[in-house]
């Protein structure tokens, strides 16, 4: 993680194999959201995340609620919104977009 903690405009997924969940977030600075024991998924041993161009970097909030509710229509999720259940694994963010209903 450190040599990836000053990459900016980021869309990351904290994922936990142990339990079988997913988080997805957004940052600014990578370091100063990715660390270890996040409350929303304090056992997480994996992570990636997909830098956003910077014509779209106003628009970081608007495209991780769109990843959210994405990931969310097919899996299940913390907030039991109707999904296809192509997966083990369950997303647990607890902020999801209002459409997302």
């Amino acid at each position: 993680m450190p040599e990836h903690k000053f990459q900016n405009h980021v869309i990351y997924y904290l994922i936990d194999e142990k339990n079988k969940q997913i988080y997805i977030g957004s940052a600014t600075k990578l370091g100063n959201r990715v660390k270890e024991g996040r409350e929303e998924i304090p056992g997480w041993n994996k992570f990636m995340y997909a830098i956003v161009h910077p014509k779209f970097h106003a628009n970081l909030l608007e495209i991780e609620n769109h990843t959210i509710m994405s990931f969310g229509r097919i899996m299940k999720n913390s907030k039991n919104i109707k999904h296809l259940n192509l997966s083990d694994y369950t997303l647990v963010n607890k902020q999801y977009p209002k459409s997302g209903k």
